[in-house]
């Protein structure tokens, strides 16, 4: 029987929190000089864009923030890097146009799956 901790159900959640935000995440590597890539899809280019904007600026300010760097100035789809500490964080920055279909082809494209 396993003890679940006050500490690792944070954790959990947490982590759980942090894929449902950004789509999907996967880690190449390990340990020091690793490489997190972090999918993230919000609507960028329909009637809802300012929400997706919005979303994606406070995950990008976090991100910023916790490696005491300035946020990134992202509008549109692309790939970024963020270098962290342990980490370097790859960004795919994905535009959803709050549409189901085209929100799941970049999940089964080659390029965001590891």
């Amino acid at each position: 029987m396993t003890h679940t901790t006050r500490r690792s159900l944070l954790k959990s959640a947490g982590a759980i929190g942090l894929a449902s935000a950004a789509g999907c995440l996967s880690e190449d590597g390990g340990g020091d000089g690793g490489s997190l890539r972090i999918g993230i899809m919000q609507p960028l280019t329909t009637s809802v864009d300012y929400y997706g904007q919005q979303s994606l600026w406070g995950f990008l300010s976090g991100l910023a923030y916790k490696h005491d760097q300035d946020p990134l100035s992202v509008d549109s789809p692309t790939e970024e890097t963020i270098e962290g500490d342990q980490y370097d964080y790859e960004l795919l920055i994905e535009d959803s146009e709050f549409d189901a279909d085209q929100a799941q082809s970049p999940l089964t494209s080659s390029r965001t799956a590891t």
